[in-house]
């Protein structure tokens, strides 16, 4: 009798504490059921395949025999080059360097014009012409470099059309552009950002031409750069193409720029320490960890929800996912991305190079990626009415729309903006919807800038789901909630579409 009172009393626990968590946290668990946990990262790598590529690389070195000797690590190195040269166009003439990320190679550049700059005008200062709207951790770089080293990089922004996030090119006064000591390219959207007159105008005053192909629709895609550009970097990171959980491939030209900084370039990296076989391990593990949230590996992200519900969340309220999102991607512990100098000025390790080698060979799988990225972009739209196209996504032109399709490529992250420029409330809607959204991260805009419209565009933009990772159930889901955000803003008054 003793027993069965004891289970009666534990069983009434058990249905009291449920009955609590239900009343007063029921909108956790209806979270944790409801929510599809598709982040914003496109990661082009399986779980179990990261542990039989990646991870294999640095176990097997640890069996007697099978450490990578230094031949072992020039042969690969040189390998990697082949390759990369292979598949960027054996048919263009110039020299490749393989680097421990794309930050070691745009940081090798600068040092080079700061270096030349303080030769030829005894002072280290240079001018860059750019986008106003950057790419995030080149322009920390940038910063870093001018507090350690007592310089000054003054940037010449070129601000973007309101109406189709298009570069403003005819805003561009000759007079300011030729003081520039270097031209730098960067793409937006997972495409070619059209730079035509900048470059010509780079060619007829004799200005570098630096370009950033990382977020131009991946190396496996049909863009190869513009040929008048002396340096062309590519990344071979965690959301990157291609996929190799860490690198960075500069291809500098045969001009006269393009010989003349590689050697400079060359030699600056040449002198660099070997990464260790800890610190290689370190960045898999931490980029294991991203792949698990992009991939929801073993309900990875119930986990992160239950965290996020008992740190960043209001009580009785829905988890809030996108506060979590950008708490992980910001988390320095746990960071994929080397941003202090002393993470990527290294040269990379043997097991670095075989990672670098397997993911210049998944071409095939990325041809795949690209064609599933056009199918999901066009179902996307098909359940959105036209009429809020523009609100929603207004570089999405008709135009941009055929050159994805002609380029082919594999875009980093899918984009959304507010239409009425206040992303919280976009993703408090979103949120509330059970999509797991995230604030721009990727782009920085100067906070000295006049440039409104780059300071805007990266004010208001906002991660979706990748449409690369979402089923077509999400895709659908995703596409009728944003309806459903821009019909309420109409029947409001707010907007008039």
């Amino acid at each position: 009798m003793e027993a069965i009172g004891t289970f009666i009393g534990m069983a009434a626990s058990t249905v009291a504490v449920l009955l609590w968590l239900l009343t007063f946290h029921k909108r956790f668990f209806i979270s944790i059921v409801k929510t599809e946990k598709v982040a914003a990262y496109g990661v082009y790598t399986e779980w179990g395949e990261a542990c039989r590529t990646h991870f294999w690389y640095l176990i097997k070195a640890l069996f007697p025999g099978n450490s990578p000797s230094t031949q072992d690590r020039l042969t690969l190195e040189r390998q990697v080059q082949e390759a990369f040269h292979q598949q960027f166009g054996s048919d263009q003439g110039g020299n490749v360097l393989i680097a421990h990320s794309c930050r070691s190679i745009f940081y090798y550049v600068i040092r080079y014009f700061l270096s030349n700059a303080k030769e030829v005008h005894g002072r280290r200062t240079i001018r860059i012409c750019l986008p106003s709207l950057h790419f995030g951790s080149f322009y920390r770089i940038i910063r870093g470099i001018e507090k350690s080293l007592d310089c000054c990089i003054e940037l010449y922004e070129v601000d973007l059309n309101e109406n189709d996030w298009t570069l403003d090119q005819d805003s561009v006064d000759e007079e300011e552009f030729k003081k520039c000591d270097l031209l730098m390219c960067q793409h937006l959207f997972g495409l070619p950002l059209n730079q035509d007159r900048l470059v010509k105008m780079a060619r007829k005053f004799d200005i570098p031409i630096l370009e950033d192909c990382v977020q131009s629709g991946s190396l496996f895609g049909k863009y190869r750069g513009y040929a008048e550009s002396d340096i062309i970097m590519y990344s071979g990171g965690l959301d990157k193409t291609p996929p190799c959980f860490g690198g960075g491939f500069g291809f500098f030209r045969n001009t006269p720029w393009g010989m003349k900084i590689y050697e400079h370039c060359n030699s600056l990296h040449n002198a660099l320490p070997l990464d260790t076989w800890q610190g290689r391990f370190m960045t898999c593990f931490n980029i294991m960890v991203h792949l698990m949230i992009a991939k929801d590996s073993f309900g990875f992200n119930s986990l992160m929800g239950l965290v996020s519900y008992v740190w960043l969340t209001e009580r009785g309220d829905y988890i809030n996912w996108y506060a979590m999102s950008l708490k992980v991607r910001k988390a320095k512990a746990i960071t994929p991305f080397q941003h202090t100098e002393s993470g990527f000025l290294r040269r990379p390790s043997a097991y670095q190079l075989q990672s670098m080698l397997y993911g210049l060979s998944r071409k095939e799988r990325l041809k795949e990626v690209a064609q599933h990225e056009f199918r999901s972009r066009e179902l996307l739209l098909s359940t959105i009415p036209p009429k809020y196209h523009r609100a929603l996504f207004p570089w999405m032109t008709a135009g941009v729309l055929e050159q994805y399709k002609e380029m082919q490529g594999v875009s980093e992250f899918s984009w959304v903006v507010s239409p009425i420029g206040d992303r919280m409330h976009l993703c408090q809607f979103l949120n509330d919807h059970f999509i797991v959204v995230m604030i721009n991260t990727t782009w920085e805009a100067n906070e000295k800038s006049k440039s409104a419209v780059g300071k805007c565009v990266n004010d208001n933009l906002i991660y979706l789901p990748n449409i690369n990772e979402a089923t077509d159930e999400l895709i659908v889901r995703v596409g009728k909630a944003l309806t459903m955000y821009c019909q309420d803003l109409e029947k409001t008054g707010e907007v008039m579409f």
